[in-house]
């Protein structure tokens, strides 16, 4: 009884955690950082920058030394 109460627990976060995920991933490109960061929880937060920073840091690897020496310092400010 109790084990399928907690399933169904876990399945919810799980479920609310990808709706808010997905969410602020949505609004980050259009919010200023500072005000998107008190927006949103702490765990989507961390989630939601990471794979912006992800793409970012990849797109500019893509584009070799000159996308490297232009979006690494950026990329690393907002990862701090």
């Amino acid at each position: 009884m109790v084990e399928k109460w907690l399933l169904q627990v876990e399945d919810v976060m799980i479920s609310s955690l990808r709706t808010v995920i997905i969410n602020s991933k949505d609004v980050y490109p259009k919010t200023p950082r500072n005000q998107w960061v008190l927006q949103w929880p702490g765990q989507v937060v961390l989630c939601v920058s990471s794979m912006f920073w992800t793409s970012e840091v990849v797109e500019a690897m893509e584009q070799g030394q000159t996308g490297l020496e232009v979006t690494l310092p950026t990329a690393f400010f907002l990862s701090i």
